[in-house]
């Protein structure tokens, strides 16, 4: 993108310059966004010189509180049809968070050598359990998690079983993430067969 700059200029018309600047419809859920205190007319200041579009939005967006609470306030994505949606992080939280369970007992199982998490065989369930929760934790959206006062994320272990309750979004994440966990886990486990025989 090119060169933007604003100067007290109504944040509805701050989006419209910036989205004809860079080819794409944006839409404001307008009436949640107001919960945040920002209207059509917030004044905007603010200048964008060749960055990514999702950094000028974030820009843009921070730029209608002087003074940024902790936490998360806002979501943009791309929509399917290729525009912009802008709505407050509660609002996507509340529409998008479901509960997922999925079945880790592969995972979990020591094996002939738990080279896995780089424990000794003897290691037990539970302590298998928490290093895969804290692995994920750590690596699907860190600050999202309940325990460290984050939304919505929270996850516990029942019998192999993980409970987690995330966005759609970091669902999918966690989904690769125990894929990739399985393939390591695969190779590690042949390499060991054949060192036994």
């Amino acid at each position: 993108m090119g060169s933007l700059a604003f100067d007290r200029t109504p944040l509805k018309e701050v989006l419209a310059s910036f989205g004809k600047q860079v080819g794409v419809t944006i839409n404001v859920d307008w009436k949640n966004v107001a919960t945040l205190g920002v209207f059509p007319e917030t004044p905007i200041s603010a200048k964008l010189r060749n960055i990514k579009l999702s950094k000028a939005m974030q820009i843009i967006l921070e730029s209608t509180r002087p003074i940024q609470p902790i936490g998360r306030w806002w979501h943009f994505e791309l929509s399917e049809d290729g525009s912009i949606f802008i709505t407050t992080w509660a609002r996507y939280v509340q529409l998008n968070t479901v509960t997922l369970v999925y079945n880790v007992r592969d995972l979990l199982d020591p094996g002939p050598v738990c080279t896995t998490f780089s424990h000794p065989p003897a290691v037990l369930h539970h302590e298998l359990a928490a290093q895969v929760e804290h692995l994920i934790t750590d690596t699907i959206d860190p600050d999202s998690w309940t325990d460290i006062g984050g939304t919505p994320g929270a996850i516990g272990e029942i019998n192999g079983l993980l409970i987690v309750r995330q966005t759609r979004e970091n669902h999918k994440s966690l989904q690769n993430l125990l894929e990739q966990l399985r393939e390591t886990r695969g190779i590690q486990t042949r390499q060991a067969s054949a060192n036994i025989k």
